[in-house]
């Protein structure tokens, strides 16, 4: 097999975490490529469909709305404002209480800082239930050649952030993607985003991506902005709760299915993602109320019927950004195997980034000798 006789590559050469293969392996050799997830306004829970829906529901003679979380990994801005349009289509203006049901996972809310103090970063977020846009905004960099600046704007605009300092304007030659220090700072009623660096003005716009909320801070401040965009009122608050079972399911959004999602995940080495499907695979297998100890347990099973010797191995939290995970040699050789002979092997194959082309490794040129 010709995965498994690959010359190895020296260390110094950059590599897809392990973490990441094993868990695109074991999650797409166990009920196949197609599942998908739903995300809506009120909905009862369907296998792995990472589903969020929208809900109406009464209560004390109010009409409540509800959220139904799906643990969709990769929920973006644009389709929340779709599915939020969907709602507003069907003539609904005014909200009088928004309730978010994240109960498909239990508490798994990390500390982003926690691994090496670089709290702010995209690839240290805290996975969620209701995640969107993987709770990042996005810093975008204008040049003004007349007045010889960078011009910063955040998306999405929400209310009470705001970006001080500025990045020097280079006349260099564009070196390649500009280098940005962000600090990220409460302040009060919001937050400041305190921006330094030098960037060429050869380099044309960038962006950079930073986490400046938590995810249920980020969700709370998208949801009551889009929906204000649209034309919409929130009477009173967002907050927890459960989708009562009787409430009436008005519009929904399924996630992509899961050979794209395993796609994007092992190509771009996304951490967030990787940890929320082994979340999903938890509550798949396990019930609601996932966590990193049931979606562990999960993927052990998993592995153990397909034959793979899982002796040695720590799952800890499902992505390559982990001091505890542990797999052995052999055990990575039987995954692969059974990878290798499943009927998805096509889709798993082609997850893997390329070098010199795309995901992780498109800058990357490394012999096998590491030169």
């Amino acid at each position: 097999m010709g995965v498994l006789k690959a010359k190895p590559v020296l260390s110094r050469c950059k590599h897809v975490a392990s973490g990441h293969l094993a868990h695109g392996a074991r999650r797409i050799t166990s009920p196949g490529p197609g599942l998908a997830a739903r995300a809506g306004f009120g909905m009862e829970r369907q296998p792995l469909a990472a589903i969020v829906s929208v809900h109406r529901g009464r209560r004390g003679g109010r009409v409540l709305w509800y959220i139904k979380a799906g643990g969709d990994p990769f929920l973006t801005v644009p389709q929340l404002w779709d599915m939020l349009r969907e709602l507003r289509l069907r003539g609904v203006k005014n909200l009088t209480e928004v309730i978010v049901d994240r109960s498909i996972f239990g508490n798994v809310t990390i500390n982003p800082g926690d691994f090496d103090n670089a709290g702010d970063r995209p690839y240290n977020a805290s996975p969620d239930a209701m995640m969107v846009g993987l709770g990042a905004s996005r810093l975008v960099f204008q040049p003004d050649t007349q007045a010889r600046k960078w011009i910063a704007i955040i998306d999405p605009p929400l209310p009470g952030v705001r970006v001080q300092g500025e990045v020097e304007w280079s006349t260099a030659t564009c070196p390649g993607s500009p280098v940005v220090g962000t600090q990220i700072q409460p302040e009060a009623g919001g937050m400041v985003v305190r921006v330094s660096g030098k960037a060429a003005a050869s380099c044309g716009e960038f962006s950079v991506y930073r986490l400046v909320h938590s995810q249920t801070e980020f969700f709370d401040k998208l949801f009551r902005s889009l929906w204000r965009d649209l034309g919409g009122t929130l009477a009173r608050d967002i907050k927890a709760g459960r989708v009562p079972a009787r409430a009436q399911a008005i519009t929904w959004h399924d996630s992509q299915s899961l050979s794209d999602l395993i796609r994007l995940i092992n190509k771009q080495s996304n951490n967030v993602m990787a940890r929320t499907i082994l979340l999903t695979v938890g509550a798949e297998m396990n019930g609601p109320g996932a966590t990193v100890a049931t979606g562990e347990r999960a993927v052990m099973n998993v592995l153990g019927r397909q034959g793979v010797n899982t002796a040695g191995w720590t799952v800890d939290n499902g992505s390559g950004l982990s001091r505890n995970a542990r797999v052995t040699a052999g055990g990575m050789a039987d995954m692969l195997k059974v990878a290798w002979r499943s009927n998805w092997m096509p889709e798993y194959i082609s997850s893997f980034a390329i070098s010199g082309v795309d995901g992780t490794r498109k800058a990357v040129y490394c012999r096998h000798d590491g030169q």
